[in-house]
This record gives C-alpha cells, sequence and structure tokens, in this order.
C-alpha cells in the first residue's frame, strides 16, 4: 500500500478496462477491514499491536492507495462502478477518517455479537456512532454472523440494520 502506482497502473487499471463495464460489476471493495494492517496513528487503525511481526501500514500510504485507486475506478468505469472499504464498525474511522470518506461512496460496517462487549454496544450503538461520522453517506451492513451460537436470522439483522438508518 506504501506505493499503489504499480498495482494500479499495472493491475487496477487493465483489469477496469477489461471488465469495468461489465453489468455484474457494480462496487469495488478497496479493502476489506483494514485496521487490521493501519498503524495505530491511523484513526481506527491498530495492526502494529498484533502478533506476529507485520509490517503495518502507514496513514500516507493507505491514504495515498485509496486516492490513487478510488480514482482509477471512477475514471475508467465512467463512474458507474461504486466503491467502499469494508470496515469493523468498531474501527470505522478507518473508513470514515476525513482524508478517506470523500473516496468512497457508501460506508460498509461490519459486526459482530463480540463487540457488544458489555452488553450495552449492540448493532445500534454501533451504528448510530458510525452513522454520525459518514457525514450523510449511505451505510451498508456487509458482514454479520449467519452461523455459530446466538444467530439470529438473516431477516432480522436486516430490519434492524434498516431500523438503525443502513441502506
Amino acid at each position: 500500500l506504501a506505493a499503489p502506482e504499480p498495482f494500479v497502473t499495472g493491475f487496477l487499471t487493465p483489469l477496469l478496462q477489461e471488465f469495468g463495464a461489465h453489468p455484474a460489476l457494480a462496487v469495488i471493495d478497496l479493502i476489506n477491514e483494514p485496521e487490521w494492517i493501519l498503524h495505530a496513528s491511523v484513526p481506527g487503525g491498530y495492526g502494529d499491536k498484533m502478533e506476529g511481526g507485520r509490517a503495518p501500514v502507514q496513514a500516507d500510504g493507505y491514504r495515498r492507495y485509496v486516492r490513487a485507486a478510488s480514482a482509477a475506478i471512477r475514471t475508467e468505469t465512467k463512474g458507474r462502478v461504486r466503491v467502499t472499504i469494508g470496515t469493523s464498525m468498531k474501527h470505522h474511522q478507518t473508513v470514515t477518517d476525513a482524508e478517506i470518506l470523500p473516496h468512497v461512496d457508501f460506508v460498509e460496517g461490519h459486526w459482530y455479537p463480540w463487540m457488544d462487549f458489555d452488553r450495552r454496544h449492540g448493532l445500534g450503538v454501533w451504528a448510530q456512532d458510525m452513522q454520525q461520522a459518514a457525514g450523510g453517506k449511505p451505510m451498508l451492513l456487509g458482514e454479520y454472523p449467519t452461523a455459530g451460537k446466538n444467530v439470529v436470522p438473516v431477516s432480522q439483522y436486516l430490519r434492524d440494520a434498516q431500523q438503525q438508518g443502513f441502506a
């Protein structure tokens, strides 16, 4: 991510030139849950606190990647394909940061029961926090549990998400 130009010119742009007009391509998620690799100096990032010796991505590299990739997508698809970044609702600052938010068309949040760590931080609490930070951009609930303990039906998540302001 520190040097996005080779990725954008060598891969993303040719990919979009070949498939960017295909009707099945509607959205590109630039990076799924970037908080896992972002240095703690990046709003929402905590990659430097993880075990395993990963080299965390700094703010300038992440922001440069988001700007370059979103510009290529908009240019090559003439604005038809939407851009987002999927992130844990708990770490939504990786998308709602003032230097990132202008480059996405909507905010995609991921929610799991572990985020309700004190029985007071359910989907609604995180949704309100994310909605305030999203500056009026549409929100999409992009990940939620569908298997395992205490899982509610998908239809219930969708109703809850819609009630909380998600698109």
